[in-house]
């Protein structure tokens, strides 16, 4: 799922994108997430229909294809700075019918976090 080098933090971590569950239209418990992020912080989900490697702010964005971002999430975490926080989007039936996806469509996914 991994197809982009992920930015080191400024306390070590390296981010981990991942997904668990089955993408469905009608009944979905997919959810996009990222481990070992800068806890405490707060971070987008941005997510598109096509690749690409393109430098921007210190780092690449990886989707494109009309990008959308989903709102805010919190990374919660133990605090201190330390790389415990995790980031996730539940991205249930009705979160991909009002996105407009259609069965067996590839999607492409990046988080963006604060460091």
């Amino acid at each position: 799922m991994t197809y982009c080098t992920a930015k080191v933090a400024s306390p070590g971590c390296v981010p981990s994108i991942g997904a668990t569950g089955t993408p469905s239209l009608t009944q979905s418990d997919f959810v996009v997430h990222c481990d070992d992020v800068v806890s405490q912080q707060f971070g987008l989900l941005f997510w598109g229909r096509e690749d690409v490697n393109l430098p921007l702010l210190g780092g690449t964005m990886c989707v494109g294809g009309g990008v959308t971002r989903t709102p805010v999430q919190f990374s919660f975490g133990l605090g201190n700075g330390n790389c415990s926080g995790r980031l996730e989007l539940s991205m249930d039936s009705q979160f991909l019918q009002s996105s407009g996806f259609v069965a067996g469509e590839d999607i492409y996914c990046q988080w963006w976090f604060r460091d």
